[in-house]
This record gives structure tokens, sequence and C-alpha cells, in this order.
């Protein structure tokens, strides 16, 4: 969830060494297959 919160929020994430990554001008797209059947 904190990962969400770093670059939904903030627009930054930190890598496991510590670097910040910058995703102010990043475009996002997130899909679910909720109506999908098995």
């Amino acid at each position: 969830m904190n990962l969400f919160y770093q670059v939904f929020d903030r627009g930054v994430m930190r890598d496991g060494e510590g670097r910040e990554i910058d995703f102010r001008n990043t475009v996002i797209l997130m899909t679910a297959n909720l109506g999908a059947t098995s």
C-alpha cells in the first residue's frame, strides 16, 4: 500500500537502494477482469 501512496500521492517512489524515481509526468493505466468468467 505504501508503494501506491508514494506514486499516486507524492509522484515519486524510492527503489531498494534509496534512489528517487520520478512518476510526475507518467500516465499509469490499471485494469481488472472483474466481469470475466472462469
